[in-house]
């Protein structure tokens, strides 16, 4: 199987790691981005967003709200 040799680098480090082509073209096609750095980016961007979003899934049911909190009340209040 074919693969491709990407270096990320940082300020303080290098990284080296050998990616299945296969898999990069189809990760490429996924994100609808037609380079490997865009699809690096994107897949960064994407976990940074779900990991995110599990953060805030892992509250619910965690907070209780009065029985007469009225949330679109409060909306009204936000531009006085």
């Amino acid at each position: 199987m074919e693969t491709m040799n990407i270096n990320l680098i940082t300020e303080d480090e290098t990284y080296n790691m050998d990616v299945k082509v296969n898999v990069l073209e189809r990760a490429m096609e996924l994100a609808e981005v037609d380079s490997v750095e865009d699809v690096i980016k994107t897949a960064i961007a994407e976990l940074i967003t779900n990991r995110k979003r599990e953060g805030f899934m892992k509250l619910k049911g965690a907070v209780e709200f009065y029985d007469d909190y009225d949330y679109k009340a409060m909306r009204g209040k936000a531009g006085t």
